[in-house]
Formats: structure tokens, C-alpha cells, sequence
């Protein structure tokens, strides 16, 4: 027998079972008020209470994962529990009535709606229409009023009506809420690999900048090597001529000085493009400034940035460390915390720079250190500094502390 799926969640179990234990409570303060004629008799009446414990016992089973067989037995003891105590109430269907609403809850969190629909009809039948006058336990049991009867089947088919319509509501929360969680795991992948590309782009620019360079450095090599080599021959070449052949000096010397205008015409343009194949490194604040640029963009979330008194020397591990601080940080806030606005800042205290990222999302108060925290907190303390974070009922917040070297500029 299939499982209803709102049966593998305990968070949506918890409630409805709650309430079907509130029912059967109300039961027993119904039956207890003596708001029933038990026309049974006392004999029976010393067993009602021990029917209503064994239901609500029932109840307590389907708390725990159990097999729908024994969900099955579990709800079709309760149901004989709400039968033989309402055969004893001479038709009254107050506490066997709110002994099988509980059983409809129960069966419609546990199993599919149509074994729900299927239970109420039967418990409707057996209660309305199967009861006659009888005998039992040695007393005269006279059957239920038509009127009752109609008042029974129209609260149970309504009330069966309204737990469907909650069944619907819930399930399709659940399903939102797990194509959120689909679509959330999405959003941490495409970041993922955004950030990787951004990485690897800028690594493939500078690597293949430094291809270049190293090209046009062989070609320096090469030409300057040339120049410079036919410029001593001819320098000794003109030495040993010096007083002896002035004409051949002469033309010599030129020759010297058309190699040495021609080698310097080839370091100028080999300059020139040396200078327009170099990428310089992004850093320091403007690193900072051009990756918040690229997250609003790209999340359309609202970072306010201040940098006050803050430097720290570029390219350097400090560097490093500061960028993927505030990167991770911000990656966070979008990812997990689904914030709308972000607070970079940074400020330095002596020979102190203090990082600070928070945002307004969703804090929670247990949550976990993940891959990228603790990677932030294992580059913070490469190089000597601490790093904290702390999650609040407003937002979250990562705070990073770092030692700068002896001597390092102030802006």
C-alpha cells in the first residue's frame, strides 16, 4: 500500500497528530462531563476509558516510521475503539464521533486520500446506517435518530471535505517547497561555476599574456643578440684598421652606427608590443570594486561598500585572502541567506586591517561551517589572522582580523 507523501515528513505529521490527540482528549472530557447517556450500562461505561487510552495509544504509534500494514491495523483498531463505544451510547454520536474524526486525520496524513475517502464512507456507514436496536452486555441498545444519523454523515463528509482541501494546500507547499530547494541548489551550482569561470578567465588572459611576452622576449633576444654581435665584429674590425685604411675606418664606423640605429628601432617596437600585450592584475580595491560590481549585476542585490582608512599590499596573500573573504561573503549572502542588501567594509587599526561582510537575510542560530567558511577561516589564518562569523536573527556576518607587515603604506 503506497504512503501518503506527507507521511515521510515528521514536521507534517507532528501537528496533525497533535490534533487528532486533541480530539480524542475531548473525548474523553466529552464522555467524562457525562454529556452521554451510556445506555449500556456501568459495565461498559468502566471500559470506555480504557478504549479511548487504547486509541490514543495507537495514535502515539504512527509518531515513529512504521509499514502501512501496520498503520493499517494501527487505524482499523481505533476505528472498532470509536465503533463499540458508540454502540454503547444508545445511538448518542458525540465521543465515537470524535474518535473517528481522529481517524480520519490520522488516515489522511499516513495514507493516499483515496484510502481516506474510503475510510470515512465505511466509518459513515457503520455509524449511521449498520447500527439497529439490539442487545449487548445484558442491556437493551436502541439505535440512532434518522435525524442523528443525517448530522453524522453530513460532519463526517464535511469534515472530510476540509481535511482534503488541507491535504491539497499542504502537499502543494511541499512541492514549492521542494522545487525551491531545487531551484536554490541550482542557483549554488550556476555561482559556483561563475566564479570558477570568472577565475579561469582572468587565468587564461594572464597566461596568455605571459605566452606573449615570453615570445616577444625571444624575439628581443634574438634581434638585440644579433645587433650586438655584428657590432663588435665591426668594433674590432675597426681597431685593427684604425691608421691604416681612414676610407675603410670610415665606412666601418658607419656600418656601426646603421647596426646600432637598426637594433634600436628593434627594441622600440618590440617594446611597443611588449606594452600592449601586458594585463595588469586587478587588485586591491579595485578587485574588491570590480567583483561587487559583477555581483549586483549578476544578482541584483544591493552591496554598499566602505573602504574608510583601509590598504593592504596587492598582489600579496593579504591580497588573496581579502578578495576571497569578501567573495565567499557575498556569495553567502545571495546563496544561502537570500539577502536583499549587503554591508562590505573595511577599516585598519595600526598595523590591523579589520573585513567585515554582512548582510539582512535569513540567519539561523544552528547553523553549520560549510566548504566555503571554512576555507575563508583557513586562508585568514595562513597568514596570521582570525576569523569569526555570526548568524542572527537579522542577517549574517563574517568578520575577519589580519595582521599587515611592518612598514605596509597607509592611504
Amino acid at each position: 500500500m503506497a504512503s501518503s507523501p506527507l507521511s515521510s515528513s515528521l514536521h507534517t505529521r507532528l501537528p496533525a497528530l497533535a490534533f487528532s490527540g486533541t480530539l480524542q482528549v475531548l473525548a474523553v472530557i466529552y464522555f467524562a462531563l457525562g454529556s452521554e447517556a451510556i445506555g449500556a450500562g456501568e459495565s461498559i461505561g468502566r471500559q470506555i476509558p480504557y478504549l479511548i487510552g487504547l486509541s490514543l495509544l495507537g495514535s502515539a504509534t504512527l509518531l515513529f516510521r512504521v509499514a502501512p500494514f501496520t498503520r493499517a491495523v494501527v487505524l482499523t483498531i481505533r476505528f472498532l475503539c470509536g465503533f463499540i463505544i458508540g454502540y454503547a451510547m444508545e445511538g448518542r454520536f458525540g465521543t465515537e464521533l470524535l474518535i473517528y474524526l481522529s481517524v480520519l486525520v490520522e488516515s489522511i496524513v499516513v495514507f493516499p486520500a483515496a484510502f481516506a475517502i474510503s475510510a470515512s464512507v465505511i466509518m459513515t456507514m457503520v455509524a449511521a446506517l449498520w447500527k439497529q436496536p439490539s442487545s449487548a452486555w445484558g442491556e437493551v441498545i436502541s439505535g440512532p435518530r434518522l435525524s442523528d444519523r443525517v448530522l453524522f454523515a453530513a460532519i463526517m463528509f464535511a469534515f472530510t471535505a476540509i481535511l482534503l482541501y488541507w491535504r491539497t494546500a499542504v502537499s502543494a507547499v511541499h512541492r514549492t517547497s521542494e522545487q525551491v530547494d531545487r531551484l536554490d541548489h541550482a542557483v549554488r551550482r550556476l555561482t559556483k561555476a561563475n566564479l570558477s569561470y570568472q577565475d579561469r578567465a582572468l587565468s587564461v588572459e594572464i597566461q596568455a599574456a605571459e605566452e606573449e611576452r615570453n615570445r616577444i622576449s625571444r624575439d628581443i633576444h634574438d634581434s638585440v643578440g644579433y645587433t650586438l654581435t655584428n657590432i663588435i665584429m665591426l668594433t674590432r674590425f675597426a681597431e685593427r684598421i684604425a691608421g691604416v685604411d681612414l676610407r675603410q675606418l670610415d665606412e666601418t664606423l658607419t656600418k656601426i652606427g646603421e647596426q646600432a640605429k637598426n637594433g634600436l628601432d628593434d627594441m622600440r617596437v618590440a617594446l611597443r608590443k611588449l606594452r600592449s600585450t601586458r594585463v595588469d592584475r586587478v587588485s586591491g580595491n579595485r578587485s574588491i570594486a570590480r567583483l561587487i560590481a559583477e555581483y549586483e549585476r549578476a544578482t541584483d542585490v544591493r552591496v554598499r561598500v566602505y573602504f574608510a582608512n583601509a590598504s593592504w599590499p596587492p598582489n600579496s596573500p593579504i591580497d588573496d585572502a581579502v578578495f576571497h573573504v569578501v567573495q565567499e561573503g557575498l556569495t553567502n549572502a545571495f546563496r544561502h541567506g537570500q539577502a536583499s542588501q549587503v554591508w562590505v567594509q573595511f577599516w585598519r587599526e595600526n598595523d590591523e586591517l579589520f573585513v567585515t561582510v554582512e548582510d539582512n537575510g535569513r540567519g539561523a542560530s544552528d547553523y553549520e561551517i560549510g566548504i566555503g567558511l571554512q576555507g575563508m577561516r583557513e586562508r585568514v589564518e595562513m597568514i596570521g589572522g582570525i576569523l569569526r562569523a555570526e548568524s542572527r536573527s537579522t542577517g549574517f556576518r563574517v568578520n575577519a582580523r589580519i595582521p599587515l607587515p611592518a612598514g605596509v603604506f597607509r592611504s
